[in-house]
């Protein structure tokens, strides 16, 4: 491998994930303004065997405790130096990394949530297996006991579905007064429940999400989330890479980025002055029963149709959701109705539906999650 190259390898599971995508274009604009090459390896075993890498680093992308420590272990073993690119920072401060500064994010919405009266506060569905959902949940349990949250308490998928976890939650719901996810997918899901039990989002509850999925924004309640820019964190993986190869080998760099609050309906709007920005800047395949969560995976996928439509196309869906005609549409839009057909029928092919009604049904449906 030539010394103007960067190599990574993704947690397969992960590889076609939206945050995964989001990642690896940072890391192409980062690599095409350095003029670099990246090079992506299947696995692990594939990077060590390749013959043309001569190459002391390499970019880690995943979400899994297990899987980044054994990968860094071979690794090592190999004088190569991992370099964790995830959304959260590794306990263990001897390797590189560049993350999200998660217990920042965290502090900004209990933050958030303690500055309307809300100090009753259910943290739920954090996965275990997922260093960034622990990081959360550790991050979750100090901040609210400084916030003075005595009585909030955590609710982590362990071994169930999330929609089993946040039944657990909504069947104690009146020791509640908030519900924060430990993502958008959880949050959705918990509208749902709690709209199928006819308690109200945000009169009775407020909740929230984090990661800012553009599911948050078809919802009937407009989620209030944490936004994490993956671009950036794909452009300061290639950054950290290439000043990596200049530095002593003994030295170790935590790039942290910043991540913020986007206020929506489901905590009533409420923006507080208070809030601002935090701070800155062969391998087992397991998948656990988190990760293969029917509801999790149908919203994943949903977000990654939504991940490649462009402003026009939001505003079609939303029309279609309120009935309106492609005539209608094309009108208001000043589009062509044959315009507008065509982009529904590409609307279709990526939601995998056949016709415009099933496409407006698939869009209630998120808007409705049971």
């Amino acid at each position: 491998m030539e010394s103007n190259s960067v190599a990574y390898v993704v947690q397969p599971p992960t590889l076609h994930s939206y945050w995964t995508k989001r990642i690896i274009k940072g890391m192409e604009q980062e690599a095409n303004h350095k003029r670099i090459l990246l090079c992506q390896f299947e696995s692990i075993s594939s990077f060590l065997r390749d013959k043309r890498q001569k190459c002391s680093h390499v970019l880690l992308i995943g979400h899994s405790t297990q899987w980044f420590f054994q990968a860094a272990d071979i690794l090592r073993n190999h004088s190569v130096e991992p370099i964790f690119v995830s959304a959260y920072r590794p306990q263990d401060e001897r390797y590189n990394s560049v993350c999200f500064s998660m217990p920042g994010a965290i502090e900004e919405m209990v933050t958030y949530l303690s500055a309307d009266g809300k100090q009753r506060i259910a943290f739920v569905g954090y996965n275990p297996d997922s260093p960034a959902d622990m990081a959360k949940a550790a991050a979750f349990l100090r901040i609210a006991q400084t916030k003075n949250c005595l009585e909030s308490e955590l609710f982590p998928c362990n071994n169930m579905s999330v929609s089993k976890c946040v039944e657990d939650v909504v069947a104690q719901i009146n020791r509640f007064d908030a519900v924060m996810c430990a993502n958008d997918p959880v949050a959705i899901v918990t509208m749902g429940i709690l709209q199928g039990r006819g308690i109200r989002v945000p009169a009775d509850v407020y909740v929230t999400g984090s990661g800012n999925l553009r599911l948050t924004k078809l919802f009937e309640f407009p989620i209030t989330s944490i936004d994490f820019d993956y671009v950036l964190l794909g452009q300061w993986a290639v950054r950290l890479f290439l000043q990596i190869h200049q530095e002593e080998p003994d030295i170790f760099h935590h790039v942290l980025l910043p991540c913020k609050v986007i206020v929506r309906a489901s905590t009533n709007h409420f923006s507080p002055i208070i809030v601002k920005n935090s701070q800155k800047a062969t391998i087992p395949d397991e998948v656990n029963v988190y990760y293969s969560d029917e509801m999790i995976a149908k919203l994943n996928e949903m977000e990654e149709l939504l991940q490649e439509c462009d402003g026009w196309d939001y505003q079609i869906m939303e029309m279609i959701l309120t009935g309106k005609t492609f005539k209608e549409i094309a009108e208001k839009l000043h589009f062509t109705e044959r315009t507008i057909k065509y982009r529904v029928k590409t609307l279709c092919e990526k939601a995998n539906v056949r016709t415009k009604r099933e496409l407006t049904m698939l869009l209630q449906s998120y808007r409705h999650v049971q």
